[in-house]
């Protein structure tokens, strides 16, 4: 018996041979071709899921991006050293010492409105929030009541929000601190340090 036949006895005793369609080397051929389109299917729905996440997440969460305002001093809201994209500090649209003022639960949503509109100065900075590769480092400073001590939970709702939108990439190192102010008497500043892509 050869590679390409089998031999098996039929119901009357008789021996019959069947041969195979395919050789052994033609199955782990076709196996080897049948994992790689799987693999290339893969990278192609990666592909095209890493260009529409973002904005999906933010129409999923029913997030709306504010406009970026003019710095009303003497900076700039961005500034890109190599491949490294730094975001001046940014604070909420909700005023008032944490901690007297406002409860943890408002001074959470307050950094989230300092993340969301982080995330509108990333969209203007970069053209494209696909090109951030990852967060690295964020600040969190609250305006808080001396007797208070929560910071952590406050930023939370900044690092949360991040992570929602962008998953894994979202994910930093952090520091959230309480100051004695903040201009304006906002809850909230943030400060974001970014990986871009290389080109």
């Amino acid at each position: 018996m050869d590679s390409n036949h089998i031999s098996f006895n039929d119901s009357h005793g008789k021996t019959a041979m069947i041969e195979t369609n395919v050789s052994l080397s033609q199955k782990l051929l076709n196996m080897y071709y049948y994992k790689l389109s799987l693999i290339l299917a893969f990278l192609l729905y990666s592909f095209h899921s890493l260009s529409q996440t973002i904005d999906q997440r933010l129409k999923e969460l029913e997030l709306t991006l504010p406009e970026v305002e003019t710095p009303v001093a003497t900076y700039l809201k961005w500034k890109q050293v190599d491949n490294l994209l730094y975001i001046s500090g940014t604070g909420s649209d909700i005023f008032g010492k944490v901690g007297s003022d406002l409860t943890v639960d408002e001074g959470y949503q307050a950094a989230r409105s300092a993340g969301l509109q982080i995330i509108a100065v990333l969209q203007a900075s970069t053209g494209d929030l696909t090109k951030i590769n990852q967060f690295v480092k964020v600040l969190g400073m609250v305006n808080s009541d001396p007797g208070f001590s929560e910071q952590s939970m406050v930023i939370n709702g900044f690092s949360d929000l991040i992570v929602e939108v962008f998953g894994d990439k979202g994910k930093h190192t952090r520091s959230a601190i309480g100051v004695a102010a903040l201009p304006n008497n906002i809850a909230v500043e943030i400060e974001v340090i970014v990986e871009l892509k290389k080109q």
